[in-house]
């Protein structure tokens, strides 16, 4: 890349009425602290913001503008490693007896350990009473009182595990309200073992299913039955899964679906009616593509995912907006489906199609039936008030209808 690519503070405040339009609730911004890099995932100034995505000022106006919409921002706060420009990792290489060198770790002095062998991204010691533990949470007690509602916590497998501890309690006494959420690519169970340190976990597990079974169809509609069924079993009651069908940190769903707006139509339905928090990707909720796979010989590895948003197309604008305001809609009816459960009622791997009723408070409230042949198919329905029923699905949809049809 040439130069940068992303957006501004600014530039959010400019487009608050179009994310509010699709009846989003809050938003996540990647990292906005001072950086050397155009990810901003290693800080140099956890204080500062990164003057090319603005200042304090773009922020408190971006904050009373989400505010007054109704919706909440939270930061990308990244704990586990800092830049090696940051003015601690400076100091305590410039000196071997540097008080600064109590706040990495250390192979042996000058060689600090990383972030996966990175060698601008030093590893910081967050130990119990360690000066960098005891600098990041007055830095998370900062951007809580100038007014941010939580944080999205980067790599949260790093740091130990008391460390997310006193973390969510410095930002429980701060805000009461804040949410804070961790990256934890893992097993269901090593992802519980947080429970005490945040208010839950990314659902990469969720995501990965609905690609599979979804956007590549390798794997069979049964397999995602069965996982859907148990998926939140390992978890406490109060334990929070936000879940998502893609990010910037893999390629877009609609580019793995191999472009098809109807499969990437099938997973956002799909997602909505799981009772978990609902997250979209910046351009997912207009079914932005990208160019070529992350992986590709000559690609720019994760940026590739990481394009513009495209603002231009009206048309394409209100399609996508209607299904999600119709989705979010459904979800206001249904209190976001809390405690609900999904059965399957009738699966067909060799047809590719499903049938689930979804039950809250152990009733059954709606039926959702979808079709990933690429056939227009008949699924016989196993029962209904008035006996057996017939819904016919074209290729590639779902359809959802109420339970006393």
């Amino acid at each position: 890349m040439k130069q940068p690519m992303g957006g501004t503070l600014r530039g959010v405040i400019e487009r608050l009425d179009h994310i509010a339009s699709f009846d989003f609730n809050a938003i996540w911004l990647s990292p906005i602290f001072k950086s050397p890099s155009h990810h901003g995932y290693d800080t140099s100034d956890y204080t500062r913001i990164e003057p090319r995505l603005g200042n304090e000022a773009d922020l408190r106006e971006l904050i009373d503008q989400a505010h007054a919409r109704r919706m909440r921002v939270i930061l990308d706060f990244v704990a586990n490693h800092t830049s090696s420009q940051h003015q601690s990792l400076r100091a305590a290489l410039s000196d071997r007896d540097n008080p600064y060198r109590e706040w990495y770790n250390w192979s042996r002095w000058p060689h600090y350990r990383t972030f996966f062998n990175v060698r601008n991204m030093p590893q910081l010691n967050l130990s119990y009473g360690s000066p960098a533990r005891t600098y990041l949470l007055q830095v998370a007690r900062q951007w809580l009182e100038f007014g941010v509602d939580g944080y999205r916590l980067d790599y949260a497998h790093g740091p130990e595990p008391d460390f997310w501890v006193d973390f969510r309690r410095t930002c429980a006494e701060t805000n009461p309200d804040c949410w804070t959420f961790g990256e934890i690519i893992s097993t269901a169970e090593v992802q519980a073992s947080f429970a005490g340190g945040m208010h839950g976990t990314l659902d990469f597990l969720t995501c990965q299913a609905f690609r599979e079974s979804i956007a590549r169809r390798a794997s069979p509609l049964s397999k995602l039955a069965a996982y859907l069924e148990v998926s939140s079993q390992a978890f406490p009651p109060d334990f929070s899964r936000p879940v998502f069908i893609d990010n910037h940190d893999m390629n877009r769903f609609l580019f793995t679906a191999g472009g098809d707006e109807r499969l990437l139509e099938v997973a956002i339905t799909l997602l909505y009616l799981l009772p978990q928090p609902v997250i979209v990707y910046a351009g997912t909720e207009i079914a932005l593509n990208q160019p070529r796979s992350i992986y590709q010989d000559g690609a720019i590895g994760f940026d590739e995912s990481r394009v513009p948003m495209v603002w231009s197309d009206q048309n394409r604008l209100r399609k996508h907006r209607k299904l999600f305001q119709e989705l979010s809609q459904l979800r206001d009816r249904y209190h976001s489906f809390t405690g609900a459960r999904w059965q399957c009622l009738l699966v067909d791997d060799q047809k590719q199609l499903a049938l689930w009723q979804i039950l809250v408070g152990g009733q059954p409230v709606l039926h959702l039936a979808v079709n990933l042949s690429d056939v227009t198919q008949t699924i016989t329905h196993p029962g209904s008030d008035t006996g057996k029923a017939e819904i016919t699905l074209e290729s590639h949809a779902c359809l959802i209808f109420k339970a006393n049809f």
